[in-house]
């Protein structure tokens, strides 16, 4: 499997676990950003929409800023 693979395999695997618990906590792991995404309550009082519907625009956002932080850093170190 290819890097790119192991990356996408990793991911898929945090999702399918935050989707797995209703009320999961989306803020794992933690990230050191100037603006943090809005709560999952927040979402659904501001956009009005359901509680599923506002996870999974919060998790959209967090998959976004993951792979932002990850563009051009996929693959692995070469040796010297």
């Amino acid at each position: 499997m290819t890097a790119k693979g192991v990356g996408d395999a990793s991911i898929c695997s945090l999702v399918a676990r935050i989707l797995k618990n209703p009320r999961g906590d989306l803020r794992i792991p933690e990230d050191k950003v100037e603006k943090p995404l809005p709560l999952v309550e927040d979402v659904v009082a501001q956009e009005n929409v359901s509680y599923d519907e506002a996870r999974a625009i919060v998790l959209s956002a967090k998959l976004q800023m993951w792979r932002s932080a990850l563009a051009g850093h996929l693959e692995p170190p070469t040796p010297q």
